[in-house]
């Protein structure tokens, strides 16, 4: 029987990436509990994946559309903000859940060790489930209203992972740093709800002046998805110079891992 060995000494960051990996069935585990315990004593299951994005597409495309009739540039509306719903919400269920992770989770902290960076992980491994079902919609959407899905649909996987590399590093900094400030579980649910009209989900970059386009958009890895992902599906217009922004997002997943392993022995402290 293979031994586990704890001790105070700190682990290199490869060695602990290496540990990652060893507790990779876990992060399965987690992950199958989770999806269990939040479907399996409902009669809809998993279509309640799809029933609030539907609802909230119904009510955007009767005000964007009818009312205020925006251009999609040919995309038709129902479509164009579908696609953006679908990464929006995995960015922010991405967040919300990896944010809240130990807090849900002191107990199985303290009795159990393990890395605890698996949590976020299997946060993480959720919601890209979800995300894939909700995906298949909208490719069936596209489908049914012409679309080829040809082999530049493959394209859409990088803006995919690029969403939810971000939403994750977001979320496992502020479940880490929310250890000492409490105060940043509040803060999390109000930015994302204020953040969703600072992104083109619901209408296209065409109607936002130039003069925000650059600070308060092309900053935003979200947009820069979206776009993207729209780019490949759509075949619509894309600056590829912001895909620099890529690396930096590595950067800080690999930060936030590395800050992971620092906090190991302190977390069932503050939990």
């Amino acid at each position: 029987m293979e031994i586990t060995v704890i001790t105070n000494d700190k682990e290199r960051f490869f060695k602990y990436l290496k540990l990652i990996v060893r507790y990779r069935a876990l992060i399965v585990s987690f992950c199958y509990n989770d999806l269990r315990n939040r479907y399996s004593q409902t009669k809809l299951g998993f279509f309640w994946l799809l029933l609030f994005p539907l609802f909230a597409l119904t009510v955007f495309t009767i005000l964007f559309q009818e009312f205020i009739n925006l251009n999609t540039e040919n995309v038709p509306y129902p479509l164009f903000a579908y696609s953006g719903m679908v990464l929006w919400f995995y960015f922010t269920s991405t967040l919300t859940q990896c944010s809240m992770c130990l807090k849900e989770s002191q107990d199985l902290i303290k009795r159990t060790y393990f890395p605890k960076i698996i949590l976020p992980l299997s946060k993480w491994l959720l919601c890209t489930f979800e995300a894939f079902l909700s995906l298949l919609i909208l490719f069936a959407m596209a489908l049914v209203m012409g679309y080829d899905l040809g082999l530049h649909w493959l394209f859409t996987i990088l803006p995919v992972m690029t969403i939810g590399v971000f939403g994750f590093t977001i979320g496992a900094a502020v479940s880490i740093l929310s250890l000492k400030k409490r105060d940043l579980l509040q803060f999390v649910p109000y930015a994302s709800n204020f953040a969703i009209w600072l992104t083109p989900v619901f209408y296209p970059l065409s109607i936002v002046p130039d003069k925000y386009l650059e600070w308060c958009y092309w900053l935003n890895p979200v947009t820069i998805g979206i776009e993207l992902f729209r780019s490949s599906i759509f075949s619509l217009d894309f600056n590829y110079g912001y895909l620099m922004i890529i690396p930096i997002i590595l950067v800080l997943f690999l930060f936030v891992i590395n800050l992971f392993k620092k906090r190991e022995s302190l977390i069932a402290d503050y939990i």
